[in-house]
């Protein structure tokens, strides 16, 4: 008989994939030296403009959340906006 492929729990491997998002680092681009006319420019809301300022490299999304008091779902969409303008990436 065949070996049986491991069986993969979808639960476990969504919780994983889940954490290692979370541990992801989003930084500010590094062309943004002028906060005031990138603010001015892609007219971000406070939300945006408090992640983009805490994002340096040195915090994970669970650690923005806790620095700006939001939930870390709202934070994740955050950034993600952020990213989709190509203010903030990760490395």
């Amino acid at each position: 008989a065949a070996p049986m492929p491991p069986v993969i729990n979808p639960v476990m491997a969504s919780q994983g994939a889940r954490t290692q998002h979370l541990e992801r680092r989003p930084r500010r681009a590094p062309d943004m030296r002028d906060l005031v006319a990138v603010i001015s420019a892609h007219q971000l809301s406070r939300s945006h403009r408090a992640i983009l300022l805490l994002a340096n490299g040195e915090h994970t999304l669970p650690d923005l959340a806790r620095l700006s008091a939001r939930p870390v779902e709202e934070v994740a969409t955050l950034v993600q906006e952020l990213e989709e303008h190509g203010l903030v990436y990760y490395y």
